[in-house]
């Protein structure tokens, strides 16, 4: 019987197991023989059935509780009339049977098959790599396979140069102009064509996309991480900037420099050119004399490098799909309009990644002014601050160009049966700086096995409630630009239907489970960690494992807060701050302990297949897990009838991100902005007051119309939707125009130690804190105050139209009708 009688209106939700027939399986009819063939036989017959009936119902309501606590209840769907159909939900089942689908050994030919080559986007690689995507969708069967394209501004190393000599230069020079010291800026790499078995030579230059091209020469100055502390330590110290080029080492394992930042402190200073390093103290675990291809440890002749971060998307599009239709644009010709929204940070300077091999010769040859506690790393020098010996100087020049070129998102469709116009998405990307199994492949991978598998489960007869969609995305090295392009593209459409998003990127980088998300989606991920089983741990769940493991990962990624924003996760931020739409990133990371910032040979060209397979996860049971935590995390999203959105651990994300927000900045939180943050503060506890109703309103339904079905998940839809805050830009309070900070979600910081903080009104008194002044006094801020009031008037405003949200109403209730006096 089809969902919908035509005859009636009246649809049941039985939360029992399906039926496990297949379509079409005609069953025999038995033969009666023996003593309960007679009349008699036919009572005991049918009392034994519904002894049989009552106790599987008992059995089955008991099983479910312990598989799927707090996300699913019995609901029967009432319209009238007298007859009832059997609608599907998440079932166990069903679950188990996709689970046995998953095979490790599958996930291992599609990472080796996917990563064989270099594919940075816009190049011919990337565009082959699209269709070797699209082709497997298409062999799929999938509902609907296509292609979503977009022309954007992409940064390459010296393309126009001669190839026998493409190469950015940094040299030391002598007092007579010759070169005594070259640094290493190129490496022949083997790249393997694993479906053959062959081997071919491919030049890997290090560059940073969007450093523009120049020439700096002068002399060389350390800056620790290159924050505004350490440049205020170099102030207080007298040594000069102007002309000189910076040594900066990573601070942290991101694949962005935070330029917006570094700009600010670059402020006035007159900088020539910047070079980069990744220190062997922040990656290699304090320094090993074992490295690669010993051990997993980043070699000294290899160079990290990373992308310059100004905002997600198409820098000459901000906000708006870089279609033709939008802007006209040639390859190799900016666009008159090109970076209007980024100007004011875009580097007018030289930029380059080097190893830490060069960096220690360099630092060698530095002969003044005593480092500070904290700036010492793990190299063998002393890691003096300036002036290089024997009147040398530094020579950087960069030869990158920045091209429009043409970029190809893949998406496959599996339709929704009751609700196609609700969309679950997997994320993964295709494009790549390096080889990159680790940073794409791992995740590209499992995005590939779900996709056949969720499509072979289609086969068998399962339909899921929810469209579902698998988007492989382009150019998200540059920035998230194919996933932001496509939300741009059909923002309207993916503001009222995307019921999440989930994220696989550098999913395998270790053996520790982990994941950040919004804390809407906490528990339907718990529920998901508990029946999957530990990967190299027998009779534990990935649940129970990643609890025991909790103590050992970094700060914000516990499971029982999961709220951070995840500005890491790139492709998630178009999904959580453009359309509101709650996203999950999960993988396996490494142990705090070990102190890194990432896996050592992150941004690489080491971030090859063998090293994946040698180092981190050789039988892909890590690969698998993943696949199957997800496989049963997205069938709850996409098949429960009503969606499993926990709503006590977003109001506990709420509470938390206040106190931490008012406990770091309590010395700066006069009296009048407390005054602005009471109110705020009321806001949170009639929302907490409103959800506990709305909570205590639904454990006890039983019964309800289709209407109020899908009104209750509109609302539980809309939660995180009205987080999203645009208007702090027509406030004038973020002068970065980006998706970052367009939303009041809290997310976690490692000044908070990862407790989660709301990070606009952090931002306003940071900004307000640094105004002060030598008597300890506030100066000049009234304007820095009022620009606070109205921040935190923007977090209240949004707190209050949640709230409504759970009232049913946009008359007042009690506790807000305001009385004359």
């Amino acid at each position: 019987m089809p969902a919908w009688d035509g005859a009636s209106d009246k649809v049941t939700i039985d939360y029992s197991q399906l039926s496990t027939k297949q379509d079409g399986e005609v069953p025999k009819k038995p033969q009666r023989t023996g003593c309960l063939s007679n009349k008699k036989g036919c009572v005991v017959r049918v009392l034994l059935l519904v002894v049989t009936v009552f106790v599987g119902l008992i059995l089955g309501y008991v099983i479910r509780r312990e598989v799927h606590p707090k996300i699913t209840q019995k609901i029967m769907l009432q319209n009238g009339g007298n007859c009832t159909t059997q609608i599907k939900d998440y079932s166990p089942y069903t679950s188990k049977k996709l689970l046995g689908f998953l095979d490790a050994e599958n996930i291992k030919e599609f990472v080796k098959k996917f990563t064989s080559t270099l594919d940075m986007a816009g190049t011919k690689g990337s565009l082959k790599k699209a269709g070797d995507v699209r082709g497997q969708f298409r062999s799929w069967q999938m509902d609907y396979v296509y292609n979503a394209t977009y022309r954007v501004r992409l940064s390459y190393p010296g393309i126009q140069r001669e190839p026998s000599d493409p190469s950015n230069l940094v040299q030391l020079i002598n007092s007579s102009s010759s070169v005594v010291y070259t640094c290493k800026t190129s490496y022949n790499t083997p790249v393997s064509d694993h479906s053959s078995g062959n081997q071919d030579t491919s030049l890997t230059l290090n560059y940073i996309p969007y450093s523009p091209a120049g020439t700096a020469q002068g002399d060389l100055v350390y800056v620790n991480y290159g924050r505004p502390e350490d440049f205020q330590v170099l102030e207080s110290k007298n040594i000069s900037l102007t002309g000189n080029i910076l040594l900066i080492r990573y601070k942290d394992g991101s694949p962005f420099i935070d330029w917006r930042k570094l700009h600010n402190s670059l402020q006035g200073k007159k900088v020539s050119g910047i070079l980069f390093f990744a220190d062997p103290q922040d990656f290699n675990y304090g320094g090993h004399s074992k490295l690669y291809p010993d051990t997993w440890w980043l070699p000294g002749n290899v160079t990290q490098f990373r992308t310059l971060s100004f905002t997600v998307g198409d820098l000459d599009t901000p906000f708006e799909p870089a279609k033709d239709y939008m802007l006209v644009q040639e390859d190799n010709k900016k666009s008159p309009t090109a970076f209007d929204q980024v100007a004011e940070f875009y580097p007018d300077i030289p930029l380059q990644p080097i190893n830490y091999q060069d960096a220690d010769y360099l630092l060698r040859q530095l002969t003044e002014g005593v480092p500070p506690d904290g700036w010492r790393g793990t190299l063998d020098t002393s890691y003096n601050l300036s002036k290089l010996k024997n009147s040398q100087k530094l020579n950087l020049t960069t030869f990158n160009e920045e091209v429009v070129k043409m970029i190809k998102n893949v998406l496959g469709v599996i339709v929704g049966r009751e609700e196609p116009d609700r969309y679950v998405i997997i994320g993964a990307h295709h494009d790549s700086l390096v080889e990159g199994s680790i940073t794409r492949g791992s995740g590209l991978g499992i995005a590939m096995e779900l996709a056949q598998k969720f499509r072979e489960l289609a086969h068998s007869g399962w339909k899921p409630r929810r469209s579902l969609i698998f988007a492989i995305w382009d150019a998200t090295e540059f920035g998230a630009i194919g996933s932001t392009e496509w939300i741009e593209e059909y923002k309207l459409e993916l503001s009222t239907s995307t019921v999440a998003y989930i994220n696989l990127d550098a999913v395998i980088r270790g053996n520790i489970f982990t994941a950040t998300g919004h804390p809407l989606l906490t528990e339907v991920l718990h529920a998901a960690t508990r029946v999957v089983p530990s990967p190299d741990h027998d009779k534990t769940s990935v649940f129970d494992q990643w609890r025991k493991d909790s103590k050992k990962m970094e700060p914000g990624l516990y499971p029982y807060t999961a709220s951070s924003v995840l500005l890491s996760c790139t492709d998630c931020t178009g999904f959580e701050m453009g359309v509101g739409a709650p996203s999950l990133q999960l993988g396996y990371t490494y142990p705090q302990e070990m102190k890194i910032k990432n896996f050592p040979v992150f941004q690489t060209y080491l971030d090859r297949f063998e090293y994946l397979h040698t180092f981190i996860d050789r039988n892909f049971t890590l690969h698998k897990a993943i696949a199957a935590v997800t496989a049963d995390l997205v069938l709850r999203l996409v098949d429960s009838a009503l969606l499993p959105f926990d709503l006590t651990d977003f109001v506990d994300a709420m509470w938390t991100a206040y106190n931490t927000t008012v406990l770091m900045h309590k010395e700066t939180l006069t009296k009048d902005l407390m005054e602005a943050m009471n109110h705020f503060n009321k806001a949170i506890g009639d929302l907490s007051k409103a959800v506990a109703l709305f909570q205590k309103q639904t454990k006890n339904i039983t019964s309800l119309s289709s209407l109020e079905l899908r009104q209750m998940n509109n609302k539980l839809m809309q939660v995180s939707r009205a987080l999203a805050a645009p208007e702090i830009y027509s406030a004038g309070m973020n002068r970065k125009k980006t998706y970052m900070g367009m939303n009041i979600l809290p997310v976690a910081i490692e000044e908070s130690n990862g407790e989660p903080i709301f990070l606009n009104l952090h931002l306003q008194l940071l900004e307000l804190e640094s105004n002060l002044g030598t008597n300890g006094q506030p100066n000049n801020t009234d304007v820095l105050k009022t620009s606070f009031k109205k921040m935190a008037g923007i977090h209240t405003w949004k707190i209050k139209s949640l709230t409504t949200l759970f009232h049913n109403s946009v008359w007042p209730h009690e506790h807000d009708i305001e009385t004359d006096s």
